[in-house]
Formats: structure tokens, C-alpha cells, sequence
């Protein structure tokens, strides 16, 4: 079995500094041209040569720069690759990490203040493709496809009716376009948002993309019924596995991690949209909510645990 070591942390420092060396550079560029005012105001000469010189040095930087920009992304990018694949647990490889909390944080809020309005459809459906190929099977599927939209996506806003006329297979090129919210019972009714989804849109896609047979999507209260529903409370990994859902009166998540007594879940939320809550089964209560808008810590949340039967 092959064996990987990942320091995440270091990884992302790394990118961070790289991202700020590129700024401080960016700068000098920009003072090129004073440089060159400066040397004509001293009479010199050749200021035809100078100026062509100035030109070249200014288009190598800036090529430069932008590679180096490449790479910080690309290093960003290879910790959500990689982080999505120790949540795999990838065959044939044991992969040791530190800083795997730290490296999922990081990308929720590196994303948290990107706009989804005129999100980048190619690169975020090509970087979605890639990170489900990592899966082995279809419950890994389904908490890969969670954790996607939540950490390594342009943040999604809460949409009251939001993924309730079909499920799209991949992303949906019309997320963050303007739209009339049609479904009744909310404030936001009658005006227009950014398409997103609500909370149980975002579970049946996120069951749809992993693969678990359902056939449209399903409301909060059909999603409730589609497995043996157990108490939160002194619930343990013994009793639950990562895709299976947290629900609560009117509301639904997906469970992504649970370490011992510890159960982290991901759900679209119509406070600030997707979050990342984790909860203690002993207590019942929230230990951490990502999203700070939120205001959860220390209160009760999900209720119960509601068991998906895969059939892998």
C-alpha cells in the first residue's frame, strides 16, 4: 500500500507566500514608468532604447508574476484535491496528513467572499470532475460532492425553493443568475435572487451527484423518510457513517466527518447559506459553525440522524 504525508498547512502557507511576493513585485512594476520620467528629466540620451528596455523588463515581470499566481492556485488546488482524497480513503493508499481541519476551513473561507454570480463554469465543473473521480464508492461520492459546493465553490447564498424543479448531474451553469423566487412562504418571495438552492435541493443534489438513486428531488420532510431515523444524542460512529443526513423540524444536512463523539455536518442554510456545523452527540449541542453569521455555538441544532442505505 502506498503511503502519502501531507502537511496542508505548510502547503497553504506556501501558496500565501507566494500570493503576497506577487503583490510586493506587482508594485515596483507599476513604478516603472516614474523610473523611466525620471531618467529622461536627467537628459540622458537613449531614452528610445530605454524605453524599449523598460517595456521588455515590464512584459517579463508580469508573465513571470502570472505563472507564479498559477502555481499558488495550483498548490490551492492540490489541497482540495487532496484533502477530498483523504476523506476518499483512496485504495491502495494510506494517507497521513496534518492540518486537514485547517486545509477544508481555509478553502470554506477562501471562498466564502467569492461572488457565485458569473462564476467560472469550466474550471469549477473540470475541478468538480477531478475531485469525484477520487471516490470509491458512492457514499464517499455523495460526502465528496458536499464538501465540494461547500468548501471548494464560490459561496452559495440560500435560495427558498432553490433545486426543486430537477436535479442537474455536475454543476448548474445558471447558479448565481438572477431569479424570481417563486415558492411561497418566504420573505424572499416575489423577488429576485441569486439562483442557489435551500436546504433539501442542496441534499438531493448532493444524493444525485453521489450517486444514490433518487429519481427528483425530494423535499425536507420526504428526505426524513428515507432511512431508519435515530436520535443525535449519544449517537457514535458505530451508529452512523459519513452520508448519512442530520435533520431537524424543517431543515437537512449531510453528514461529512465524524470523529468519535464529534459529527461534522454540511447543509444550506437560510442563515448565510452553506455551512459547515459541527456538533457534539453527547451533548447535542454545536461546537463550531464555519459560518460565523450563524451565531450557533454552544446551542441545539439537528435532532436526529437519519441512516442512507447505499446499496454499494
Amino acid at each position: 500500500m502506498s503511503k502519502v504525508l501531507i502537511d496542508y498547512t505548510l502547503l497553504l502557507a506556501s501558496a500565501l507566500i507566494i500570493e503576497n511576493g506577487v503583490e510586493g513585485v506587482r508594485e515596483n512594476i507599476y513604478k516603472l514608468p516614474d523610473i523611466r520620467e525620471n531618467i529622461q528629466n536627467l537628459g540622458k540620451e537613449h531614452d528610445n532604447c530605454f524605453s524599449k528596455m523598460s517595456d521588455d523588463i515590464e512584459y517579463d515581470l508580469t508573465k513571470n508574476l502570472e505563472k507564479l499566481l498559477q502555481l499558488s492556485d495550483d498548490m490551492i488546488t492540490t489541497v482540495n484535491l487532496f484533502s477530498q482524497a483523504e476523506i476518499a480513503t483512496i485504495k491502495n493508499m494510506n494517507i497521513t496528513s496534518k492540518g486537514l481541519d485547517n486545509a477544508l476551513q481555509f478553502q470554506y473561507s477562501n471562498t466564502f467572499n467569492e461572488k457565485l454570480t458569473g462564476y467560472d463554469y469550466d474550471y469549477y465543473q473540470s475541478l468538480f470532475n477531478k475531485t469525484m473521480s477520487l471516490a470509491t464508492d458512492n457514499r464517499t461520492r455523495t460526502t465528496m460532492a458536499a464538501l465540494f459546493l461547500a468548501t471548494s465553490f464560490p459561496h452559495m447564498n440560500y435560495f427558498w425553493g432553490g433545486g426543486h424543479e430537477s436535479i442537474c448531474e455536475g454543476l448548474d451553469p445558471t447558479w448565481g443568475d438572477p431569479r424570481l423566487v417563486t415558492a411561497e412562504g418566504s420573505e424572499t418571495t416575489g423577488t429576485k435572487q441569486p439562483n442557489s438552492l435551500d436546504c433539501s435541493g442542496y441534499v438531493s443534489w448532493v444524493l444525485k451527484n453521489g450517486g444514490y438513486n433518487i429519481e427528483k428531488p425530494m423535499t425536507t420532510w420526504e428526505l426524513e423518510n428515507i432511512g431508519e431515523k435515530t436520535p443525535l444524542i449519544n449517537s457514535n460512529e458505530n451508529d452512523i457513517k459519513v452520508g448519512d443526513l442530520a435533520y431537524m423540524d424543517g431543515h437537512i444536512g449531510v453528514i461529512v466527518r465524524i470523529d468519535n463523539k464529534d459529527i461534522t455536518i454540511s447543509h444550506c442554510s437560510g442563515t448565510g447559506g452553506m455551512n459547515i456545523t459541527k456538533m457534539d452527540t453527547t451533548t447535542g449541542l454545536v461546537t463550531e459553525d464555519w459560518n460565523k453569521e450563524a451565531n450557533r455555538v454552544g446551542q441545539p441544532y439537528f435532532t436526529d440522524i437519519i441512516k442512507v442505505n447505499y446499496n454499494d
